[in-house]
């Protein structure tokens, strides 16, 4: 019961918020590291990489398997070009 006090909730959500940003911010480094062609596909290349290039694990002590958005993740697991690529399918699915 202590879990859902609104104290402990209010606390669970700021940590994911910064979590999550951490993470977005993180992932768009590495975006940045390898624009074109990305890390590579999966998981264990993202935590592999993340561990690798950047200081997060020193900064947070642990990584999320994912950035937490489709954007970002195809952004740096298969580069820009990918991701405009993307956008583009979707831009004419809706128009």
């Amino acid at each position: 019961t202590k879990r859902f006090t609104e104290d402990s909730l209010d606390n669970e959500k700021q940590t994911q918020h910064l979590s999550r940003f951490a993470m977005w911010e993180a992932t768009l480094e590495l975006i940045g590291k390898h624009p074109v062609i990305g890390i590579g596909l999966g998981e264990k290349k993202y935590i592999e990489i993340l561990k690798k290039e950047t200081d997060f694990i020193t900064n947070y002590g642990k990584v999320l398997d994912n950035p937490h958005n489709s954007y970002l993740q195809i952004g740096v697991m298969a580069g820009l070009v990918t991701l405009i690529i993307f956008l583009n399918i979707n831009a004419s699915m809706v128009f």
